[in-house]
């Protein structure tokens, strides 16, 4: 038996592509028979051993679903008759479209200036394990009261390409509450857990800053 031919793809959102092919061995319309189609994909295109997902159908047309977001997929092919089968198609790869970050940016860190200035801190994070898209940007939420509504506290916003950020201007000695969020092209993914921080007292000597972070640590959850 011939294998299909000329499979295309159209992707048609971030979890879906839809398929379709010529049975270049029959024609189905004119002289239907009991013939049906195998279909297998994976998103371990570059693996040594793909791992494949199947489904069949008996017509020349398959919506995947349940796919992941801005990953690429590997199709392919074959049609089935009694005990005969031919070989896979010639492989399609497509992409799914991207979607807004399904999880937000990891291990969030802050620590003090190094500069002895109490009104400065550091930021650090990791991104997201599900950014699903090249995150284009990241915004930092903080404030002194966390009672407020996500609207009401101080944003700053990072460029994507960046795991860190300095805030200013911040009071001395003065707990602070922060989480960060993601986006990318698609929108804003959700906010990270809540991190607090207690800045460092005025006219601290360089000396003292890696007791107080210690302390905040243990003390304050930061």
């Amino acid at each position: 038996m011939l294998p299909p031919i000329g499979l295309k793809t159209t992707v048609i959102s971030s979890s879906a592509i839809v398929l379709d092919w010529t049975d270049a061995s029959h024609d189905t319309i004119i002289h239907p028979d009991n013939r049906w189609y195998l279909i297998r994909y994976t998103n371990s295109i570059h693996s040594n051993s793909p791992r494949y997902r199947y489904a069949n159908t008996t017509k020349r047309t398959f919506l995947v679903e349940d796919l992941k977001p801005n990953t690429q997929y590997e199709f392919s092919v074959k049609v089935i008759k009694n005990k005969r089968n031919s070989t896979w198609s010639m492989a399609v790869m497509n992409m799914t479209h991207e979607a807004v970050p399904s999880t937000a940016p990891r291990d969030l860190t802050i620590v003090p200036s190094s500069n002895d200035d109490s009104t400065i801190i550091n930021l650090h994070w990791q991104p997201p394990k599900q950014p699903n898209g090249q995150i284009t940007g990241y915004v930092i939420f903080y404030t002194q009261d966390n009672t407020q509504e996500d609207r009401d506290w101080i944003v700053k916003v990072i460029f994507g390409d960046k795991l860190n950020a300095m805030l200013t201007g911040l009071q001395s000695s003065s707990v602070y509450y922060f989480k960060i969020q993601a986006r990318n092209n698609k929108g804003y993914g959700p906010l990270s857990s809540e991190v607090s921080f207690r800045t460092l007292p005025g006219n601290l000597s360089l000396n003292s800053i890696s007791f107080f972070l210690v302390y905040s640590l243990v003390y304050m959850g930061g």
